[in-house]
């Protein structure tokens, strides 16, 4: 059954990535248009600099959980065990997102001064 479905999840996650990275630099183009023009300033729209540390750092913390999540994952494949017989599989998925949990922390520890 996944393998009928795997098509149209793939299909779907497609469509959705470039219709988002399309939206984004339509966004991009009209903000630069208004500042070029003079229509509205730059401090107003704001940058990417601008948002706050929190912000930044949130998207970093869950880009590093997505990314060794699918890296548990593809090893997870490669694992001659399957989740049926053994709990292996699931422990190999929670220790690389473990893993990037604790690269997240190092680096933000790393920013966060010491009191």
């Amino acid at each position: 059954m996944i393998y009928k479905l795997a098509p149209f999840i793939m299909i779907t996650a497609i469509f959705l990535m470039i219709t988002l990275i399309v939206i984004n630099l339509i966004r991009y183009r009209l903000k630069k248009k208004m500042i070029e023009t003079g229509i509205i300033e730059e401090p107003i729209i704001g940058s990417e600099t601008d948002k706050p540390k929190a912000e930044r750092r949130s998207a970093l913390k869950w880009a590093l959980i997505m990314m060794f999540g699918g890296l548990g994952l593809v090893v997870q494949e490669f694992s001659p065990y399957s989740s049926d017989n053994s709990a292996l599989p699931y422990g190999l998925e929670i220790i690389f997102i473990s893993i990037g949990l604790f690269i997240y922390y190092l680096i933000i520890k790393k920013d966060i001064p010491e009191k």
